[in-house]
């Protein structure tokens, strides 16, 4: 009975650190989105449910057309920028960046080219990080 005890315990214990070194799946609030002038791209600017200062930059690519795309995250009040993502986002797919951003107010920015066209900039209203 000693045996299947400590044997229990063992396992217990093993889960337990298994359980711990396991790294939490973090939900994101979508704070705002703007649309690209690509009918069917879009941007979306998300934050996480368990840490305020960290940001999610969405490119959104609904569109039949692989677009290139450059993305920043915008503090207007200082003009500061931190870069998010410079990809190609495939037709039908998503692409994205995660970042920690300082305490303010910031913008998701993104700039859209098809080829070498320049398709314009999108950004999305600014939101709080770091509270």
């Amino acid at each position: 009975m000693r045996h299947v005890r400590t044997s229990l315990a063992t396992a217990l214990g093993a889960i337990s650190l298994l359980t711990a070194a396991a790294p939490a799946h973090a939900a994101w609030q979508e704070l705002g989105c703007a649309p690209t002038d690509i009918r069917g791209a879009r941007i979306c600017l998300d934050r996480s449910t368990t840490d305020s200062s960290q940001a999610r930059g969405r490119y959104i690519n609904n569109s039949s057309y692989d677009l290139i795309t450059q993305g920043l995250f915008y503090k207007q009040a200082t003009s500061e920028t931190i870069g998010c993502a410079s990809a190609t986002t495939r037709a039908g797919t998503t692409s994205q960046c995660l970042r920690t951003l300082p305490k303010g107010r910031w913008e998701l920015d993104a700039h859209t080219w098809r080829g070498s066209q320049w398709f314009g900039l999108a950004q999305t209203a600014q939101f709080s990080f770091s509270f």
